[in-house]
């Protein structure tokens, strides 16, 4: 008995790999059949990218500029390209800042350059002033302005060693200061 139910089990499987034999087969002659039929270029091709336009890519750099109006600072970041910039053209790029907001200090945003490698591009910013005066290093001597930049108000020697560096950066392009006890304070801590 035990013999009948091996050679069943063994005929059952051997009938099994015959269907899935011949079952494969016919796919494989079928698909043969239809890759020939459609080498027949019954389908027009068209070119996606034509031309040698600049579009925005995962390659391109955005170098964003901000220049402040105030000071004549511009400061500049480099980013990545924005996904929603992904190929953009520049007129597409303009249209979209066009419809931005901007915010309140911001004068305008525009496109300095553009191509397939780097964007540049501008914001113009202006703040309107609060402080009372505007110093600024010149010819070694501190020059200090009243808030509209041009009046002069005094003259001051400071001693460069005692100042941080970044503070004599920005004394060489020039900072506010926004009141009388302020600018008493700087002078006392940086006069000579």
């Amino acid at each position: 008995m035990k013999k009948m139910y091996i050679i069943c089990f063994l005929s059952v499987l051997m009938l099994a790999y015959g269907a899935y034999k011949i079952t494969y087969l016919v796919s494989v002659n079928k698909y043969k059949n239809d890759a020939v039929k459609y080498q027949t270029n019954e389908f027009k091709t068209v070119a996606v990218d034509v031309g040698n336009t600049n579009k925005i890519s995962t390659v391109t750099k955005f170098v964003y500029e901000t220049y402040n109006v105030n000071t004549g600072e511009i400061t500049s970041k480099t980013y990545e390209a924005p996904v929603k910039y992904l190929g953009f053209t520049k007129e597409m790029l303009a249209h979209d800042l066009k419809e931005k907001d901007m915010g309140d200090n911001v004068l305008k945003l525009e496109i300095l350059s553009f191509s397939k490698d780097e964007v540049v591009m501008r914001e113009t910013i202006a703040y309107e002033i609060t402080a009372d005066y505007f110093i600024k290093m010149v010819n070694e001597t501190l020059v200090i302005y009243l808030n509209d930049r041009e009046t002069v108000y005094d003259y001051a020697d400071i001693n460069k060693a005692s100042v941080p560096e970044i503070i004599l950066n920005k004394l060489n392009t020039g900072m506010y200061i926004e009141s009388d006890r302020e600018l008493y304070e700087f002078l006392q801590n940086y006069s000579s």
